[in-house]
């Protein structure tokens, strides 16, 4: 069995023969059109604009970038129109970028990930800032669901053109949607302003026969009944949220991708080689009984951190220790 054929029996909800390590199990599709905007090396402080004109600064050149805090492309949503302007992609020839992009990249034994970012809230917390965003979705409704709906538009198409241009295998949609200690928004509002579009992403992946991945940074438990009517099948999320709760209520309906914490004390500098390796068998041990989780590691974060050495161990160990688990 290869790596892909045993993280494809997670999104089947069955139990996997081993513990699928993210890393191991898949080859990640970016089409280029949504990064070229950012440079190889950037400047800290310097502005630079996406493809929707939303403006981004580098605190570090290592991390991704952040929102520009002082160059909102627009902060009331009513005057939309003037502001944001969709791409014109209708001159794209998509299957030429994937051959480009996906050039020298290996598929053998892995599911091909195609990566779409960020549709329905966090480009407008980026392009408005938070509060004129999350105001906006109380206050101006009727703008918020002409804005959202024509979006979507945009995007539902072109993620139909790059599954079939970069031969996905599952499609991964980031959208934040929670703080470290609660949700955005209430389950009500979740359900009227946000879940409308994120169901319309959703079965635009799932009716092209792709697996549906959803990022999401935050504690977000209300959400979770949503995200698996509408056909969510795998969450990569914070150990913020109560797992072990969730787990209970929804068993393997919803699998969890869990990120190894990276701020923890075995992260640190100086962290022995056997508390790096212990916490890599509780967090299996706890997660990953009966199927149902994909271990991750934060790696840009961690490994500029803490050095290839702790890295190594992380990794090391998640491959010896998840072939076992379901072997007792």
């Amino acid at each position: 069995m290869t790596n892909a054929e045993n993280l494809q029996l997670i999104f089947e909800q069955k139990q996997p023969e081993w513990v699928p390590i993210w890393k191991d199990s898949v080859c990640h599709c970016r089409p280029s059109f949504f990064s070229e905007w950012r440079p190889a090396h950037p400047e800290v402080g310097k502005v630079y604009k996406n493809f929707f004109g939303i403006s981004y600064e580098y605190s570090d050149p290592k991390l991704v970038p952040i929102a520009s805090p002082t160059h909102h492309l627009f902060e009331d949503i009513t005057e939309w129109k003037k502001y944001f302007v969709l791409p014109d992609v209708s001159g794209i020839d998509w299957d030429a970028m994937a051959e480009a992009d996906m050039k020298g990249v290996s598929r053998e034994g892995k599911m091909s990930c195609l990566w779409i970012g960020a549709t329905v809230l966090a480009y407008l917390l980026d392009a408005m800032g938070h509060e004129n965003t999350l105001v906006a979705m109380m206050e101006e409704e009727e703008a918020w669901h002409e804005l959202q709906t024509t979006v979507c538009d945009w995007w539902c198409d072109i993620i139909q053109k790059c599954i079939r241009a970069y031969k996905a295998d599952m499609v991964i949609i980031a959208d934040d949607m929670g703080f470290g200690k609660a949700p955005f928004m209430s389950l009500s509002a979740y359900r009227e302003m946000i879940k409308p579009y994120m169901s319309r992403y959703v079965k635009t992946v799932r009716d092209a026969g792709c697996n549906m991945v959803y990022h999401s940074c935050g504690k977000c438990e209300p959400f979770i009944g949503d995200w698996i009517d509408m056909g969510i099948q795998l969450w990569e999320c914070q150990p913020v949220n109560d797992f072990d709760a969730m787990k209970k209520q929804y068993g393997n309906q919803l699998a969890l991708l869990c990120a190894w914490d990276s701020t923890a004390p075995a992260a640190q500098p100086g962290a022995s080689e056997e508390l790096v390796r212990q916490t890599v068998r509780d967090m299996i041990d706890q997660y990953g009984q009966g199927g149902g989780f994909v271990f991750n590691v934060e790696g840009r974060l961690f490994e500029w951190l803490v050095g290839s050495e702790h890295y190594g161990w992380v990794y090391d160990e998640a491959r010896k220790y998840g072939k076992l688990v379901y072997q007792r």
